[in-house]
């Protein structure tokens, strides 16, 4: 996952932000967002602070950045209509961007077999995982599912493999060698080369989001009504007896007063934010995996029909409200980091198998 690109996130009603590098200073974010619509937005902090709608002309499921921000990956939620609608009539939309400006003659289609569902790009903005689904109503024949390794350069398929359902959340790993599935009770993963079903990490419930936490290969996952966490070192460091007896291979809980859709860091990792459908937002801890006690959420806030956190920015977390499209500051106090002491002693607990540390609720909104 590259630098300033927030983790691809989507579910039916809900697509991930992915910024564009705007310099070190966080004042001048910009960045790209689906909102709850499908329309693509454009969003910029600091002095003359925006939430811009981009005119690509189609509503869509995903997004993804190359370029640093000059040009969009989109995937259209529809298939196009008239007389090249096929077998290969899902298609993956290059646009060249300025801010909310579309460059007159920088766009591109690659046809893809099937409907772009959600996408992930490596960092070198060369390949694209994208997962199709045949069928893009929800009232036609059971629909066939697939992820696809695509050359966006070339626009050449490299390679495609089939899946039994559409997995409601996908990750890169950060070594990219591997993607992530959410999955019914379970976490699925996938070897890039070849494109094929490797192991899985037990995780019970209905698991939807998915994010490695910055600068780590620990994966967060968005799940039932909790934010699970699997980091390799504690899951690795278990003896084999406990580990055969585990239903959860998590190696940290945080129960949450709602169900999760979607995840956001921060760029340095301390930091995230789950939010659900409405406006339902928690922020969390993601060192001490718990949420943070003192947050002041404006009434705008907690009044949305839909929020799309945006970028973490020093004691606040931006938020893009809908339909209003306004963008609004949720404040935070970020407690002192733990003490060395406290932190290895629930190392130490989770490596010796005991239950994983699991935080109290979230005084977050959770609107009904």
């Amino acid at each position: 996952m590259r630098a300033w690109l927030l983790p691809s996130i989507l579910i039916a009603t809900c697509a991930a932000a992915a910024p564009a590098p705007a310099g070190a200073d966080h004042s001048t974010f910009q960045g790209y967002l689906v909102g709850p619509d499908g329309g693509v937005h454009y969003i910029r902090t600091g002095d003359g602070a925006a939430l811009e709608a981009v005119p690509v002309g189609f509503p869509v499921n995903d997004l993804s950045i190359l370029d640093g921000g000059l040009r969009l990956v989109l995937l259209p939620a529809q298939p196009p209509a008239g007389p090249k609608r096929g077998a290969r009539a899902g298609i993956v939309e290059i646009a060249g961007v300025s801010g909310a400006a579309l460059h007159p003659g920088a766009r591109r289609d690659i046809p893809i077999e099937g409907v772009g569902m959600r996408i992930v790009v490596d960092r070198d903005g060369r390949t694209a995982y994208i997962l199709t689904s045949s069928s893009p109503g929800v009232e036609a024949p059971p629909p066939t599912i697939a992820i696809r390794a695509l050359d966006l350069e070339s626009g050449r398929e490299l390679a495609s493999t089939r899946l039994d359902r559409l997995p409601p959340g996908l990750a890169l790993h950060p070594d990219e060698r591997r993607l992530f599935f959410a999955a019914p009770d379970r976490i699925e993963t996938y070897t890039v080369r070849p494109l094929a079903a490797s192991w899985r990490y037990r995780s019970p419930g209905l698991n939807r989001a998915l994010a490695f936490r910055p600068g780590t290969t620990t994966l967060f996952v968005a799940r039932s009504r909790e934010v699970a966490v699997f980091d390799p070192a504690v899951i690795g460091a278990r003896d084999r007896d406990s580990s055969r007896e585990r239903t959860d291979d998590a190696s940290a809980v945080m129960p949450l007063p709602f169900e999760p859709v979607g995840l956001l860091f921060s760029e340095d990792g301390r930091l995230a934010a789950a939010w659900g459908t409405g406006p339902r937002l928690a922020l969390l801890d993601a060192t001490r995996f718990e949420p943070l006690r003192e947050v002041a959420v404006p009434k705008s806030v907690e009044e949305a029909a839909a929020l799309r956190p945006v970028v973490f920015e020093p004691e606040v977390l931006r938020v893009a409200c809908f339909p209003s499209r306004a963008l609004m500051p949720v404040r935070f106090i970020v407690p002192p980091p733990p003490a060395p002491a406290l932190a290895a002693a629930a190392a130490v607990s989770q490596l010796e198998g005991n239950p994983a540390p699991t935080a109290a609720p979230s005084t977050a909104p959770a609107a009904a």
